[in-house]
């Protein structure tokens, strides 16, 4: 039988660029109330009851109704809060996930201040990939790459969802904007510059860096050294690549100009970095009465 509260702490984060840090589930009273700031992302779905939410405060206090069959994502560092239903009470599965590559993946569902909800997934689908993490985890010792398959899968359900309900087309500079950004992700590891992107999409440079710097908030070239400093973050934990090798993969012929960027970006040098980075997991299976998410 499916206990009413589940919840798993992934803390081995040497997998990929995207971390799945946590994933649960809750079967809660009418009137069960919960608030936080998140460290990571969030996805909730909601397979039965609903519940309210509230995102941000103040001026910017946003509410939603949340039913059966809808979702809500939740990015890393904002405040929110939701209480279930007080005659339905809300059943609710989550994923939990933060690196490099969880930007990405927010700004492809689309989320943006005015709608933090989807609707319409696949609801039988959902709750047997958790059901699936469920077992990976309950009865393996080596669940990791399951793990992440299983998730990714969850991500295409949202993604799907999120393109199938979009109601206005992009316009062209942000096709543009998220073509280029797409590119220096992925290819950040063959050492690519600005120049390379520039010859990659044809157009001339300073309507490039207009488009780009309007749709993104940055400047290419700031994009791509943001990039760089979380592959190199990615790198240093999960290989035991020497600094100067990552260094050169991603483009730095300057040892100390990575370093000193690297710095700036992480607070501390590559290699103390890697030296504190430690791998830990924990497993927490409360009764109901002690869970808190």
């Amino acid at each position: 039988m499916l206990r009413d509260f589940w919840i798993y702490y992934n803390m081995n984060k040497a997998s990929s660029s995207l971390f799945i840090n946590e994933a649960g589930w809750h079967n809660s009273d009418p009137g069960y109330a919960w608030s936080e700031t998140r460290t990571n992302s969030i996805i909730y779905f909601v397979v039965a009851g609903k519940c309210l939410l509230r995102i941000g405060g103040g001026e910017d206090k946003r509410e939603f109704v949340v039913s059966e069959g809808e979702a809500f994502i939740i990015p890393e560092g904002k405040a929110y809060g939701y209480v279930s239903d007080d005659k339905e009470g809300c059943f609710r599965y989550w994923l939990a996930f933060s690196g490099p590559d969880s930007h990405d993946i927010l700004n492809r569902f689309g989320i943006n201040k005015d709608n933090y909800v989807i609707g319409g997934f696949q609801r039988d689908k959902t709750e047997r990939l958790f059901r699936k993490i469920y077992k990976e985890i309950a009865t393996k010792k080596k669940f990791e790459l399951s793990l992440y398959s299983l998730s990714y899968q969850i991500f295409d359900i949202v993604q799907s969802e999120c393109l199938r309900s979009e109601e206005t087309e992009r316009s062209p500079s942000a096709i543009i904007a998220d073509s280029v950004a797409n590119y220096v992700s992925e290819n950040v590891r063959n050492g690519i510059t600005v120049g390379d992107v520039q010859s990659k999409f044809g157009y001339e440079h300073s309507y490039l860096y207009k488009i780009f710097k309007k749709e993104k908030g940055l400047s290419i070239q700031q994009f791509l050294i943001k990039c760089r400093m979380q592959e190199a973050r990615s790198l240093l934990m999960s290989t035991s690549m020497a600094v100067s090798d990552i260094a050169l993969l991603l483009g730095y012929e300057s040892y100390s100009a990575f370093v000193r960027l690297f710095k700036e970006y992480a607070g501390s040098s590559p290699a103390k970095f890697r030296s504190s980075y430690r791998i830990t997991t924990k497993i927490i299976t409360p009764n109901k009465q002690s869970s808190g998410e």
